[in-house]
């Protein structure tokens, strides 16, 4: 403890009692009429002589307002003001900027006043804020990641003894990922891409993930496995030591597309060849009128899969915004109507109420003649390790 005078015992002892950490203490500076002018330092301990980045016979006796003359008038002089007024101590975190360094830190403060001083004793809270806003960040980022329906996993480059990438280790998965994927996060997470799926150079995508890494260039494609018998979109962006691949199954999509472009198809094929649930919709416009525009559609045929799903035994001649309630504020009705006036197939998704809970789903929408398909995904599901072999 460094000073210049010798300061009444009774001073030292309140010092030393409120330390926590780092310690400062102020002389109030008033003027002739008794008013706060300024704070003067007349000791400070190791710590904050430290933090303060200056030596002790450097900074005693120099004013409050040179020493952090841009908190003069901020909150933490309105925080010392009070203490100074009544005699009421006060314990507050406030944010300041070391003079010494301008390294910005956050300070768990206790104040006290003894007679015409001013004992301030802090905490360095700034690593503990900073680990704190780091958890939350990352609780934030599994948030929107879990939100979002499609799959998405984080890999870091996994390296051989001559630097070359042999593997990719799973860091970060969603849970649609997750439902994909078959497995738990715990059995998932630290393990790699070849020690979960070993097939993955044959059917997966190993050497495109390589080339995405290394050449820092993203890909987007679709990719099929033939022993599952299905599609995957799969993106696949470089990202600091690895890469990131966001999928969705396709399957429903591509088959529908396949099906529905064979000559002379009907409509009934359609319904029992399509893997999942199926309904044929016809259009309701504003008017008799052609040109008119689709206000609503009716569904006139369904499979049993969509309506056992569903619990709607009673889908055909119902419309489509009864069965789905959010169809219109969702934009899932315009989709289905860009699909069927524009003739291009359109995948999207939409929330369905089955049986009272609500689960969004992918849809597939493909006209056929004067109709419109839509094939629905009921969830997404697929044989334990598709999703992640990519």
């Amino acid at each position: 403890m460094h000073s210049t005078q010798q300061l009444a015992p009774a001073l030292l002892q309140r010092v030393l009692s409120v330390a926590q950490d780092g310690v400062f203490v102020y002389q109030i500076i008033r003027n002739a009429r008794g008013v706060l002018t300024d704070l003067r330092l007349t000791m400070v301990n190791a710590v904050a002589e430290q933090d303060m980045g200056q030596p002790a016979n450097e900074l005693l006796w120099q004013p409050f307002s040179s020493l952090f003359s841009e908190l003069v008038q901020t909150e933490l002089m309105a925080q010392f003001r009070p203490v100074i007024e009544t005699g009421r101590g006060a314990h507050f975190t406030t944010r300041i900027s070391w003079p010494g360094s301008n390294r910005l830190a956050w300070l768990d403060m206790t104040v006290v006043r003894v007679d015409e001083y001013l004992l301030a004793s802090y905490v360095d809270m700034t690593q503990r804020r900073a680990e704190a806003e780091a958890a939350r960040l990352k609780a934030v980022l599994q948030q929107a990641f879990d939100i979002d329906n499609t799959g998405i996993s984080v890999l870091d480059v996994v390296r051989d003894a001559d630097g070359r990438i042999c593997d990719f280790r799973f860091t970060l998965i969603n849970e649609a990922g997750l439902r994909m994927s078959g497995f738990s996060r715990e059995e998932l997470l630290g393990r790699t891409l070849w020690q979960l799926y070993p097939a993955t150079g044959i059917n997966g995508m190993f050497h495109q993930y390589v080339s995405v890494y290394e050449t820092n260039q993203p890909y987007t494609g679709e990719h099929y496995y033939p022993e599952y018998d299905c599609w995957r979109d799969i993106t696949v962006v470089p990202v600091d030591g690895g890469i990131l691949v966001r999928y969705a199954d396709s399957t429903v999509r591509r088959k529908l597309r396949d099906i529905i472009q064979q000559p002379g198809i009907q409509v009934q094929d359609v319904l029992l060849r399509v893997p999942a649930g199926v309904a044929v919709l016809q259009p309701i416009r504003s008017s008799s009128d052609l040109l008119s525009p689709i206000v609503d559609f009716r569904i006139d045929q369904a499979n049993a899969r969509l309506a056992n799903w569903l619990g709607r035994p009673d889908l055909v001649g119902q419309l489509l915004t009864n069965v789905v309630a959010t169809a219109r504020e969702s934009g899932f009705l315009c989709r289905c109507t860009a699909g069927y006036e524009r003739a291009e197939p359109q995948t999207c998704t939409t929330p369905f109420d089955i049986v009272g809970v609500v689960q969004v789903c992918q849809v597939s929408v493909a006209r056929l003649g004067t109709q419109l398909v839509l094939a629905i995904q009921d969830t997404v599901s697929t044989s334990r390790g598709v999703a992640q072999q990519v």
